[in-house]
């Protein structure tokens, strides 16, 4: 499986009209800038996220509604063995939803389905991806 980012932050996949460094639609309901580490909402409010909450929340956006499993998660954006067995993925996706809903209670950008994780409002990006680490 290719990873989505190289040491550089740079995706290894094709661009898309939605990669870092492309301009956002206007109507997107959140947009996370990289630069800076925060999530722009549908109204004036902001949220600071670190380098691993912007990074997996990019790896779900880009998957443009797909579920993503844990393992998956696990290898793309921790890049740990898929074997590994640990609950970082639970507990990230846990503390991250909380933190969202902290400052956009209004709306649910994580859900959870039989395959896995997906991201579930429009979500655009901007700047340059951070590095793992």
């Amino acid at each position: 499986m290719d990873r989505p980012f190289d040491p550089t932050g740079k995706p290894n996949r094709a661009p898309t009209a939605g990669d870092a460094g492309a301009t956002p639609p206007m109507d997107a309901a959140f947009v996370l800038d990289f630069d800076d580490l925060h999530l722009h909402g549908p109204t004036e409010r902001v949220l600071r996220l670190t380098r691993l909450e912007m990074r997996l929340l990019w790896y779900l956006a880009a998957q443009e509604g797909r579920e993503v499993s844990k393992a998956e998660l696990l290898d793309q954006v921790w890049r740990y063995a898929p074997s590994t067995s640990t609950h970082t993925v639970q507990t990230h996706i846990w503390r991250l939803r909380r933190k969202i809903a902290g400052t956009f209670p209004e709306v649910s950008v994580i859900r959870t389905g039989p395959g896995g994780y997906a991201i579930a409002s429009q979500v655009t990006w901007t700047g340059t991806l951070p590095t793992p680490g």
